[in-house]
């Protein structure tokens, strides 16, 4: 092998510590935004945070208890019908949910419980980690409730209250780990005589390891049984809390979207909501002592650098706000239909390219706008990224965008016959007789986002 030097010239993008602190805080939602400000401030004795003003909070304590608006469809012109159904379709894609002590203490509160048992379930419902688990020992959770409450309960009433939580929705919650939760899974199903529970039972850490042959031999199961049983066991979920941690997460974020945009007779207000952020400014009284000329170059220095971080996060900060209001904005008039009328199928083809060439921005830049942003219109609160949808090529040559897309499919399903809901592929085929040419898998994506069940389950449902 022969070694033989080379020259190559690349070019590689160096990114300033200004540009690196913009990219950062560009990317946080407003809500982070606020934390990491005032994290900032507690290490930077120089930046100061100032709380917004008070008619800023009230204002926002205004709209949250704000009672809910009448149906804005029906300003449209509507029948109360297509109001409602418009409505409904629109509510399916905005963020809104429960987290899961919500969901669970909406159930144990109509059980017919003593107080000391709603009192114990209450406390375990508080305990759980965000996976549904409850990860304290039955003597501690009795340790804590006597301290809180001033007074003894049995292991036997503790006991009672965790069955009883095991028994609510999502199935598994209330485990104690992962092998726990998904016997509770099995067995509301009623499947606790199966080959699947009798895996989980004894071969979990097999089966982890696809040891499909050992555990065959082991449980002396055949071995299309134990596959079988394996894609059982993969149809359960592993943290029955997993899809409400997700909502909250989401949720911090969607209560205090980065955008508003108003409706004004046929025009649109953009507004980028900076009232929930605090004000900054350089301390007045360090600016003082580098004045004064009596500290030492080194505390000098040091309050120097503290100064020209501080103005850094500051001047970070107004260009986040410029660059959301201009990707913002661009976002409303290409998609101004929908914002006026509230029809998602009345959005049009938008990528994050086609915002960078109008926003003159890398996509990069775009990327981390969309991300994780939300947006309050007259119809709900949309993640900023809804915004940017695909398009699909039809018969006459125009591009129609995956929300129209969603709409006929929502249409047609309503349509179907109660004995013979339409399969995926028979979606797909309609759609292709409408000049609109789209995959059976796709059909089938956008059917679970639009949280309709596959056609057996419509035709059980139905029947």
């Amino acid at each position: 092998m022969e070694i033989k030097q080379s020259q190559k010239l690349t070019q590689t993008l160096a990114l300033t510590p200004q540009m690196r602190q913009f990219l950062r805080i560009l990317q946080l939602p407003v809500t982070d935004l606020r934390h990491f400000l005032e994290a900032q401030a507690e290490e930077n004795p120089i930046l100061e945070c100032i709380d917004p003003p008070e008619r800023d909070l009230l204002k926002q304590t205004e709209q949250l208890t704000r009672p809910e608006q009448e149906n804005p469809y029906i300003a449209l012109g509507l029948s109360p019908e297509e109001a409602a159904k418009r409505r409904n379709y629109t509510e399916s894609l905005i963020t809104s949910s429960r987290t899961l002590p919500e969901h669970l203490l909406s159930q144990i509160r109509i059980q017919p419980l003593s107080s000391r048992q709603q009192l114990i379930l209450e406390f375990l419902v508080g305990n759980l980690d965000e996976n549904g688990y409850l990860n304290l020992s039955s003597e501690e959770i009795s340790l804590f409730l006597r301290n809180e409450h001033h007074t003894p309960f049995s292991p036997e009433e503790i006991e009672t209250a965790i069955e009883t939580l095991k028994t609510c929705d999502p199935p598994g919650v209330g485990a104690r780990n992962l092998k726990e939760s998904l016997l509770l899974q099995l067995e509301r199903r009623g499947k606790k005589d199966s080959p699947a529970y009798r895996i989980i039972t004894s071969c979990l850490p097999e089966l982890a390891k696809n040891k499909i042959a050992a555990i065959s031999r082991k449980l002396k199961i055949p071995h299309r049984e134990v596959l079988a049983a394996k894609k059982e066991i993969s149809s359960l979920a592993p943290r029955p809390g997993d899809k409400f941690t997700a909502f909250t997460r989401q949720f911090n974020a969607a209560s205090q979207p980065d955008l508003t945009v108003e409706q004004h007779k046929s025009s649109l207000e953009i507004r980028v909501n900076n009232s929930f952020l605090p004000r900054l400014r350089v301390s007045s009284r360090y600016l003082e002592l580098l004045r004064e000329g009596e500290l030492s170059p080194e505390t000098k220095r040091y309050i120097r650098g503290k100064v020209k971080y501080a103005l850094t996060v500051i001047k970070a900060v107004m260009k986040r706000e410029e660059t959301i209001r201009r990707i913002g904005t661009l976002i409303v008039e290409h998609q101004k239909e929908f914002f006026l009328q509230g029809d998602p199928a009345r959005l049009n083809p938008l990528t994050l390219k086609d915002i960078a060439l109008k926003a003159h921005r890398n996509e990069s830049t775009v990327s981390r706008v969309v991300n994780n942003k939300y947006i309050s219109t007259p119809y709900g609160i949309y993640r900023l990224d809804f915004f940017l949808t695909k398009s699909f090529p039809s018969s006459n040559g125009a591009d129609i965008s995956q929300e129209m897309v969603k709409e006929e499919i929502l249409s047609l399903i309503e349509e179907e016959t109660a004995d013979e809901p339409l399969k995926d592929s028979q979606i797909a085929q309609q759609l292709s007789g409408k000049g609109i040419r789209i995959a059976r898998r796709t059909v089938a994506k956008y059917r679970e986002e639009l949280r309709i069940p596959p056609y057996h389950r419509r035709k059980r449902i139905r029947g």
